[in-house]
């Protein structure tokens, strides 16, 4: 269990610090680490008070520490586990099964983070079924069945933009690998209306479906007329873009200035100008930026994903990432352990 006495105290009572030490004391970063006279430990679990060692619970501290331990750690299992290294016992060559982590931070991350292929499996956390209800079905359907006002539709639907004077919930972060899967998560996250950005646009067609999806038909939505805003850090791919998909709007843009997607909301998808509430951001943000699978764009990813949701403010961020999707896999939020503890307590009673 690893509590207090900050990054270094963690280190060495991993056995992990790097370098040797020198004659007078000082640890240098040419010199050769003594040699055990056993194997370093390797752990099945680890248990993390992320604010005691780090000195605060911000998540993209949470994941960095995490992903330093595991690493150091499993490096640690393999290099025992090497003939001509400490030990060729496979039983000591074991990797760590499980980390808890005491932070409110990633947790928060965990409730809103959800594997592409969940969605349309229907294994959705509840949380995130919430947020991204199944398709509706048409609203003149909602009326004849008189369920309450129609949604996503008429002008007495109840429109899913949010006003600027609504309060901000973090977006739902669906993660996924491939054009395909990224573009399935279209149904659950775009409604007819919505201000959608794909960042990356790159030939326009996943922003043109994007679009068709968004617009409404008759242009109306107690707001603008939904729609999708491609676009991409190249300019010659934008014009390729436009030509291709003259119906759609792109422009030439960096995913990190997000002050200028912000304006270029208002210049392409321009808010109600009928004294329907004032829309903010972007309801959807589709992200497809090379450099964000690998292992090593874990950490760039979560910042643009931070940035974009702090600043944009939208409902939900599909991004087309590998190692977004891997952690989507390995993060589970204590709440939905303990619910499905209850729920098999409950049947095993009943």
């Amino acid at each position: 269990e690893l509590g207090e006495g900050g990054f270094d105290s963690w280190r060495s009572a991993l056995f992990l610090r790097r370098g040797g030490d020198d004659d007078d004391g000082e640890t240098s970063d040419d010199a050769v680490p003594p040699v055990p006279s056993h194997p370093p430990p390797s752990f099945d679990v680890l248990v993390v008070d992320v604010a005691a060692i780090a000195g605060n619970d911000l998540d993209l501290t949470s994941i960095s520490l995490v992903r330093e331990f595991l690493a150091l750690n499993d490096g640690m299992a393999e290099s025992s586990g090497k003939e001509g290294g400490l030990s060729t016992n496979d039983t000591e060559c074991r990797r760590c099964r499980v980390v808890i982590v005491k932070s409110a931070g990633l947790h928060a991350w965990a409730r809103r983070l959800v594997h592409a292929g969940r969605l349309a499996a229907g294994t959705a956390p509840e949380y995130v079924q919430q947020r991204l209800l199944p398709p509706p079905p048409p609203a003149e359907e909602f009326q004849q069945q008189g369920d309450g006002p129609a949604v996503g539709g008429g002008e007495e639907g109840i429109t899913r933009s949010r006003s600027s004077e609504e309060s901000y919930l973090p977006p739902v972060i669906v993660a996924a690998v491939g054009v395909d899967e990224y573009r399935r998560a279209a149904p659950f996250a775009v409604r007819p209306g919505d201000a959608v950005l794909e960042v990356g646009c790159h030939l326009g067609k996943t922003t043109a479906l994007l679009h068709d999806m968004a617009t409404r038909p008759d242009g109306h939505d107690g707001g603008g007329g939904g729609g999708c805003l491609g676009i991409d850090i190249g300019p010659r791919i934008v014009n390729g873009a436009r030509k291709r998909y003259p119906h759609v709007p792109f422009h030439v843009a960096d995913a990190w200035r997000t002050g200028d997607l912000l304006r270029l909301r208002e210049r392409f998808l321009p808010s109600s100008e009928d004294g329907g509430p004032r829309r903010w951001g972007y309801d959807v943000v589709y992200v497809d930026v090379g450099g964000l699978s690998g292992s090593d764009g874990l950490l760039e990813a979560a910042s643009l994903l931070t940035a974009l949701g702090n600043a944009l403010e939208p409902r939900c961020i599909v991004i087309k990432s590998r190692c977004v999707r891997q952690l989507a896999s390995s993060l589970v939020p204590f709440s939905e352990i303990w619910l499905q503890y209850k729920r098999a307590e409950q049947a095993v009673g009943s």
